[in-house]
């Protein structure tokens, strides 16, 4: 329903803006040579080249389609079961959710991105086989109650080595971080009157899941009012007890309606995997509250505004 909306909001605001072109010529005007075709290119009122903006921001409506697989550990060492948390403790596997970003261009050539997206679910599910999540043990037949908050904040430094009027090719460097917290109740039943919940067990975890990723972006103008452009970003790395891989990957098309106000549609995908082993050096470089694996995919379907500054 949001997305309809900010489709609508869109399909109003851009009347307005074709009307503020000012005189037109009438195709049926034969006072110059030949026939005056319309001008494609000049459809918005688009005077600045948004290639090389020194502010943008962006806000969408993104709907997300999520895949994640967790595995908590015993802190005596040993696995934990894997879970498929949305086929075996029932969360939903699409939601919409807000996206905001914004862009800031110190330098001619350099950009950097921040962009955040935060997605909270809950799920129950009666559990069809015993399950172990770090060092408690689910029996088959419980009502699992799983509740997964997964905030996405991503800073990527862009660097063009090609940096033309309508174009840009160059590197693009990702740090960010997946930052997940869970929590798995055990529900027994209501107590009497059916306004409280019993709880027989639970577990809660915490885990900022470090991510990071290198590789190449473009952006190309086609005509004064229409850009596309591209990220493809993958990393592989090990630091003390903790394993992360990812591969990062987008596309976008952007529609400016004046010099200050855009549209947005776009599409994105990322696969982040992270492990970490049990540790009990106190002296180890990194130290986490939490052993296991979480591997957690998300693509992104997008449609929002931009303002540029």
């Amino acid at each position: 329903m949001r997305v309809l909306v900010l489709f609508g909001l869109a399909l109003a605001i851009a009347p307005a803006a074709l009307t503020a072109q000012g005189p037109r010529t009438s195709l049926a005007d034969t006072s110059t040579v030949g026939i005056r075709r319309p001008d494609y290119g000049s459809v918005a009122q688009v005077t600045r080249n948004h290639l090389y903006d020194k502010w943008q921001f962006s806000l969408s409506a993104a709907t997300l389609i999520l895949g994640t697989t967790v595995r908590v550990d015993p802190d005596s060492g040993g696995e934990g079961t894997e879970l498929d948390t949305e086929d075996d403790l029932g969360l939903s596997k699409t939601v919409l959710r807000p996206r905001l970003a914004g862009r800031w261009r110190p330098g001619h050539r350099h950009e950097l991105e921040l962009s955040w997206v935060l997605v909270n679910r809950e799920g129950e599910r009666t559990l069809t086989d015993s399950i172990e999540v770090g060092d408690t043990s689910f029996t088959a037949g419980a009502r699992l109650n799983t509740r997964f908050r997964n905030d996405q904040v991503a800073l990527v430094y862009r660097w063009a080595f090609h940096a033309k009027e309508r174009s840009q090719i160059g590197l693009g460097v990702g740090l960010g971080a997946q930052i997940l917290s869970f929590k798995f109740d055990a529900v027994a039943g209501a107590a009497s009157g059916g306004d409280t919940t019993i709880v027989e067990k639970s577990v809660k975890k915490n885990l900022v899941g470090p991510t990071g990723s290198l590789g190449l972006y473009g952006r190309w103008q086609l005509g004064d009012a229409w850009n596309i452009e591209a990220d493809l970003r993958g990393l592989y790395a090990k630091i003390s007890t903790i394993t992360v891989w990812d591969v990062e990957a987008g596309a976008a098309v952007r529609y400016w309606l004046s010099d200050t106000w855009g549209l947005e549609a776009g599409y994105g995908v990322g696969v982040y995997d992270v492990n970490i082993e049990v540790s009990n050096d106190d002296d180890a470089l990194i130290n986490y509250d939490f052993a296991g694996k979480v591997r957690y995919s998300n693509q992104n379907l997008r449609l929002g505004v931009n303002l540029a500054l």
